[in-house]
């Protein structure tokens, strides 16, 4: 084998370190539109105000409906990414 192929940029290490930042991006994004769908649902239900809810029942109405969920695991995700990286550098 030549020199060249055997000194080659790629290690195991620099493609494992890009897998995570990839799959940590991947999580990013997604948790970005849970909570996008997550916050939208909430806001729409808003609109039950004007037929005549209190915000007792508005509240119990959020917290039976599983879309309004996606706001509350997508900022969790997001937290997880962005303070999960912060430990010690080599």
């Amino acid at each position: 084998m030549s020199k060249s192929f055997m000194k080659s940029k790629y290690t195991n290490r620099n493609i494992h370190i890009n897998f995570i930042m990839i799959t940590k991006w991947g999580i990013r994004i997604l948790s970005f539109f849970m909570m996008v769908i997550g916050l939208t649902y909430i806001i729409i239900y808003i609109n039950l105000f004007t037929f005549g809810y209190t915000i007792k029942e508005y509240l119990e109405f959020i917290l039976k409906r599983y879309e309004c969920y996606l706001f509350l695991i997508g900022i969790t995700l997001q937290m997880v990414c962005f303070y999960h990286g912060k430990g010690k550098k080599k």
